[in-house]
């Protein structure tokens, strides 16, 4: 069930909640940490996966608003002297 969800919040572009789904994945029936640590340690690193994308989208939005920022008071600046 949980596979599903993942799929449809990858498919979604929700890469926060997938990587909170990744998580759950890792934690889900385990029974030792070293059964944690040897079958289910790539569901951690396919959250910091995820993560990371949030991280470079985010800046990349960051970097766009301050474009259009700059761009806007520029032409702000402009108009005033006319």
């Amino acid at each position: 069930m949980l596979h599903s969800l993942q799929q449809l919040q990858l498919f979604m572009n929700d890469f926060i909640n997938a990587a909170l789904t990744s998580i759950k994945l890792f934690n889900l029936n385990r029974t030792t940490y070293l059964d944690l640590f040897e079958k289910r340690l790539n569901y951690l690193q396919k959250a910091l996966e995820y993560f990371q994308h949030v991280k470079i989208d985010s800046e990349q939005t960051m970097l766009k608003i301050q474009r259009y920022l700059t761009f806007f008071y520029s032409m702000s600046v402009v108009f005033a002297y006319c």
